[in-house]
């Protein structure tokens, strides 16, 4: 165990203690574990810590926003003076200065504060904040970057529609379905003028409230336009970027992807060239806050957001190549079932990191779909984040080979973009990018091809059938791909449109996943550090209702206190010596919704008064 977790452990255990049974404001880093009834035990209290958060949110830029909800938010809706006065309240409560910016989609509240941190000490503001009774919860606004990687530079050279070895077998799809009569939100960097996207744009909005960022000379208004993201070196921050970088026009690259206009004798093909693209625009210099883009995503689907005209082409799809480390906030997760409510899929590109995405967002949150990238064999593309926690592939692109340190553009996907390196310049270019930014629009063009012919399909339905119909791994020699580690297979746009609908879960298990560890762990006599025992679960989906027998061995149980943590770092106290008698022998229900059971959970056990020593025997998780 690491001996500095234990001590954030130990300085817990203080202050639970300390609070003596009184409520405590939940960290927005993970979920809650909530006890609903256990043999013998009371519910205990729920903390949240930093147990799996730490190490991501150190590779992490900075943040300089918060977003704040209160427990009332959705019954009373603040003005604006209301909001500022209320943050004010809370900023002398706290000491922690901050200053209201504005309300947020699902009536919260996005504040400033006097500095850009680092996400580790935000998120120790958020957690100070969230400990208001009346805050429901806090976290950082984090700030997400597109998972794209541009290089400099027609349908021929779009091996990723056709060729069987990394193609997604689109043009057969295209004798069923060409995406008539759907509508695909692009959450990107907004759009530009291109002779290949023309007719193809409906009026979308920018939702960018930093004018910095924005860099249009204003915060939100009804023009989506992209003028540019370049930055110069250390403009973002923390030495990034560390060098220049030209303008992306990456929302133009997804954009072309999904509906570039086919049949009309000019450049390249969209997967879904009769689907209608919706430009929102919440990424600009140096990426963009959560808190825009989960309204610009709300926005899309039809939902209602304060200050902003109702969207009047509601999305069926939508379309996030962007993101960054860590886990899923709060914030994203109440935009995802909004949208989701709509009936709106949500494609989300896996992350660029060449790492597990359930270390990165909104890649890991509940109820999107996260694509993996491929290259032209069908191989993993080196920089693709994989595990369990992707869904399906797509083409990508390998434009730079790692091994050879050879670039080769045709490698790419192609699609629209622009010639600027920083403003604008010619509109009706084209490129080969590589990236999962370029991977999940190849899905959401899918999606939207499949809503075109079976428009009434849910979105877990949607999911289901895009790994239903998805095609087998090739055999590849370099990063091979499996289900555990790029999703159910490549995206097969023909399969897909012609499949039958599934059952969101065809073959359902009667019986509930087990998952125990019955090695003999030693409790250190009187010992702050405790011992732990850990349960690797290899389970997909949510945890929800799960069940935690437990056998521990000690003379006098009364000594221990006994947490239960999740893989995303909530965790339940079980007992907290209040046991009478020799040894614990129990079981705990708990509700985990809104928490991905795949990953490492942990019993730990601390026996803090001498005398007397004992052992964890065994125990287990049941997912019901």
């Amino acid at each position: 165990m690491d001996r500095n977790f234990s001590r954030i452990k130990r300085t817990t255990l203080g202050i639970t203690l300390a609070l003596t049974g009184a409520h405590v404001g939940l960290s927005s880093s993970a979920n809650a574990l909530t006890l609903l009834d256990s043999s013998e035990a009371a519910a205990p209290s729920l903390i949240a810590t930093s147990k799996t958060t730490s190490n991501v949110y150190a590779e992490a830029s900075k943040t300089d926003r918060l977003i704040i909800k209160y427990r009332n938010a959705e019954s009373q809706t603040m003005t604006a003076l209301e909001a500022s006065d209320s943050i004010a309240t809370l900023s002398q409560a706290t000491n922690i200065k901050m200053q209201f910016v504005r309300s947020t989609g699902n009536h919260a509240q996005v504040v400033q504060l006097e500095e850009a941190k680092p996400l580790a000490e935000v998120q120790a503001i958020a957690e100070e904040v969230a400990k208001n009774p009346n805050v429901s919860y806090a976290e950082p606004d984090k700030i997400m970057q597109p998972h794209a990687t541009p290089t400099d530079p027609r349908y021929n050279e779009q091996w990723h529609y056709f060729e069987p070895a990394g193609g997604i077998n689109l043009p057969t799809a295209w004798d069923t379905s060409t995406g008539e009569g759907v509508v695909a939100a692009v959450i990107d960097t907004g759009i530009r003028h291109h002779v290949d996207l023309a007719d193809q744009i409906l009026p979308g909005y920018d939702f960018i409230t930093d004018s910095n960022k924005a860099n249009d000379g204003d915060g939100r208004d009804s023009d989506p336009t992209d003028p540019g993201d370049w930055t110069r070196a250390g403009e973002c921050g923390n030495g990034q970027p560390q060098q220049d970088q030209p303008s992306s026009w990456h929302g133009t690259h997804v954009a072309g992807t999904i509906a570039a206009k086919s049949n009309n004798d000019i450049g390249v093909s969209g997967v879904a060239w009769n689907t209608k693209i919706l430009p929102v625009r919440v990424l600009g210099k140096c990426g963009g806050y959560m808190s825009d883009i989960t309204d610009g995503m709300r926005w899309a689907a039809g939902v209602a957001v304060t200050g902003v005209p109702q969207n009047p082409n509601p999305a069926k799809v939508l379309n996030l190549s962007l993101g960054g480390p860590g886990v899923c906030s709060q914030t994203a997760t109440e935009a995802i079932e909004a949208v989701r409510a709509q009936g709106a899929a949500v494609v989300v590109s896996a992350g660029n990191s060449n790492q597990d995405a359930s270390q990165y967002t909104p890649a890991n949150c509940p109820g999107v779909i996260t694509v993996a990238a491929t290259k032209r064999d069908g191989g993993r593309a080196y920089y693709s984040n994989f595990g369990t926690t992707v869904d399906v592939a797509a083409p990508g692109g390998q434009t730079f080979d790692p091994t050879s340190q050879t670039l080769t553009a045709t490698e790419g996907v192609l699609s629209t973009v622009n010639s600027g390196q920083t403003t604008p310049d010619t509109d009706d270019q084209y490129g080969f990018y590589q990236g999962t930014s370029m991977a999940a629009p190849h899905v959401a063009g899918v999606a939207a091809l499949v809503y075109a012919v079976k428009p009434d399909l849910t979105p877990d339905e949607m999911e289901a059938l895009l790994k239903q119909s998805a095609r087998q791994f090739p055999t590849v020699n370099e990063r091979p791909c499996d289900t555990n580690q790029c999703g159910a297979g490549i995206i097969d746009a023909t399969a897909a449109v012609n499949g039958n609908t599934p059952d969101p879960d065809p073959d359902p298990d009667p019986d509930p996943d087990t998952f125990e560890n019955t090695t003999d762990v030693n409790i250190p006599d009187y010992d702050v550090f405790g011992a732990t025992s850990m349960i690797n679960v290899n389970r997909n989906g949510d945890s929800g209702i799960i069940r935690v027998d437990v056998d521990i061995k000690h003379p006098n149980a009364g000594e221990l206190w006994v947490q239960l943590y999740a893989p995303n770092g909530a965790y339940a106290e079980l007992q907290v010596f209040d046991a009478t008698g020799a040894n614990i022998q129990k079981t705990y229900q708990l509700d985990a919704t809104g928490i991905a059971a795949q990953g490492q959970w942990s019993l730990w056990v601390v026996d803090l008064w001498s005398g007397n020593t004992g052992y964890i025997d065994a125990w287990k998780i049941t997912f019901e």
